[in-house]
């Protein structure tokens, strides 16, 4: 069963003179990190190769932010009887909608050779690093910005596809979850519930803190300057020391934190500019603490994590040198679109071990966290510590609070506090920014939490009853009897067959378009839509493929069904059962 939608897609392939599957299979799981279930379980190799394809296919969808999630399937294989050599397959791919055929096409045609070429190449660190750069030139490079895929979409996704939540892209990164009446849209980890003002506000950090500050939220003591000379004046009047950044940009860049003096300023407002689009740079008195963020949506904390800078974990036997050494030869094991942030051992590194009374040759103790950078930031990375359920419930509530303020039914509120545990009115902490479209799902604790997310947001997992009745004229009669039923309870249900679709009120919809696949689609995304039924009286879905997933009834009444290409012929026996099969597989 395949609960994302498929399309078929046919090419050729010419069979190798030699099957080597253990070379292949050592390529695959170690060098790209997929997993290798059964995959031969066939007497043709040409069957075993191309369900390998398939994985690839899959992981290299991945790699370009697609939701690909399913395998896919292999339809069928057939050896041409004039050039042994030579194979024909069709195979069914995931079908994410508005993402070009030019991608597909690029992408089957990449596997197919480089499977070729990982089955006669041996698994050498430098033919590995030859793969990776092929598929980052070849794929990455050029078909990364095609789906338009947030780091977040992908976790979201992947949770919602392992609850069996439908979902379906709209174009540009911005997906639709569920169905109908329970659907929502989100992109990146925005929703569609998110104010347009309040997420154009938060994205200034001046104005954000004036915002805070005017609502009787504690906020930062702080200014805008333009030039050096005004941060001096404004740093000067609230005191040392500061933090300087830029007031428009996010993910921690162009900041800079203990600025004590004059030439420290001069430095790092240079640097703020360098990220700044207004070249606006706010001074800011550095409060004593850790930045924290407190995830909220729907008016509820989800996780806080405190924000410590990207850290190595001591092991009481080796030293920072080698405790770097070694992270960063794992990493590095892994292809570089899953690997993390390198642990840093530069000279800004060696510094801030320092002031740890440390040096790269000592020896920390087991479980102790020696930082490698000042302060956390997507640049550098970072070392979250999980403390939801620690947090005091005041900081809950000046989170939640400032998430209404902006209109954001998901923000990431960051409160910098000595010690999350104690109300922010006893410890002099403050709310440092509020954040949309924070991240979520990059690390393991906000992947974890993500479940949890979406049970919030969706109703029985974006749900609606959906049944399916199979037929001639009578099919259409016994789904009209079913929809009376349930709008008797109250239910909207909209019927539609290929060329008519009927409303909850009995009265009929227009749309543009004699096919039940592009219905159906258009009622998937109707909010008055609380329940469909589905009349096929075609068989075009052998064709398109179901336009929906997780069915809960299906009614066969007759065979009397015909062709989608030609309305005025009959559809065979064969074909009716084969459209019956596909309908009750799903």
């Amino acid at each position: 069963m395949y609960m994302q939608h498929t399309r078929n897609f046919t090419f050729n392939i010419s069979s190798p003179k030699k099957f080597n599957f253990d070379l292949l299979d050592d390529w695959l799981v170690s060098a790209l990190k997929i997993e290798i279930k059964d995959q031969k379980g066939s007497n043709i190799p040409m069957e075993s190769l191309i369900k390998r394809e398939l994985l690839l296919i899959r992981s290299l969808m991945q790699a370009i932010l697609l939701p690909y999630f399913d395998t896919g399937a292999l339809l069928k294989v057939k050896q041409d009887k004039k050039i042994p050599l030579q194979w024909s397959a069709s195979v069914a791919l995931v079908y994410i909608e508005h993402i070009p055929d030019i991608c597909y096409e690029m992408i089957i045609n990449f596997a197919i050779k480089n499977i070729y070429w990982m089955m006669n190449t041996q698994l050498t660190d430098e033919n590995r690093e030859k793969l990776y750069d092929r598929i980052e030139k070849e794929i990455i490079h050029k078909l990364k910005g095609i789906s338009g895929s947030g780091k977040s979409t992908i976790p979201i996704l992947t949770a919602a596809y392992e609850k069996k939540i439908p979902f379906f892209h709209l174009g540009g990164g911005t997906y639709q979850l569920g169905y109908g009446s329970k659907s929502r849209l989100i992109n990146r980890s925005t929703s569609d519930l998110d104010s347009s003002i309040g997420a154009k506000l938060s994205n200034d950090k001046m104005m954000t803190s004036n915002i805070v500050r005017m609502a009787g939220l504690p906020a930062p003591v702080n200014g805008v300057a333009n030039s050096v000379k005004n941060a001096t004046i404004i740093a000067k009047k609230i005191e040392w020391p500061i933090v300087i950044k830029p007031a428009d940009a996010d993910r921690g860049e162009g900041v800079t934190v203990g600025v004590t003096d004059d030439k420290q300023l001069k430095i790092a407002f240079e640097k703020a500019k360098l990220f700044s689009r207004s070249k606006r740079i706010i001074i800011e008195r550095e409060v004593n603490g850790v930045a924290h963020r407190i995830f909220i949506a729907k008016d509820k904390l989800i996780y806080a994590v405190k924000r410590l800078p990207i850290s190595i974990e001591g092991d009481g036997v080796k030293e920072i040198s080698e405790l770097i050494k070694e992270e960063n030869e794992a990493i590095r094991n892994n292809p570089p679109w899953l690997r993390k942030k390198i642990f840093p051992d530069d000279k800004e590194a060696i510094e801030v071990i320092k002031k740890s009374n440390y040096s790269l040759a000592s020896i920390p103790k087991k479980k102790e966290l020696v930082p490698l950078r000042i302060i956390e930031s997507t640049a550098s990375g970072g070392t979250p510590q999980n403390v939801t359920d620690i947090i005091h419930p005041d900081n809950i509530d000046i989170a939640i609070r400032a998430a209404k303020l902006f209109g954001l039914e998901v923000s990431g509120i960051d409160i910098i506090s000595e010690d999350i545990k104690k109300p922010w009115h006893v410890n002099g902490a403050i709310i440092n920014e509020v954040n949309f479209a924070p991240a979520f799902g990059v690390s393991e604790i906000s992947k974890s939490y993500i479940p949890a997310y979406l049970d919030l947001i969706l109703d029985d997992d974006g749900n609606i009853p959906i049944s399916v009745v199979v037929g001639g004229n009578m099919a259409m009669d016994i789904a009209l009897q079913e929809q009376s039923e349930l709008m008797q309870k109250g239910i909207s249900c909209f019927v539609s067959s290929h060329n008519v679709t009927i409303n909850g009120l009995r009265k009929g919809i227009i749309l543009p378009f004699k096919s039940l696949y592009k219905r159906c689609r258009a009622l998937l995304m109707n909010r008055q839509v609380e329940a469909i039924i589905l009349v096929v009286q075609t068989d075009e879905f052998l064709y398109s493929g179901l336009p929906c997933s997780n069915i809960k009834k299906v009614t066969n009444v007759d065979a009397k069904l015909i062709s989608s290409k030609n309305l005025e012929n009959k559809v065979s026996q064969d074909r009716v059962e084969a459209l019956i099969r596909l309908i009750n597989v799903e």
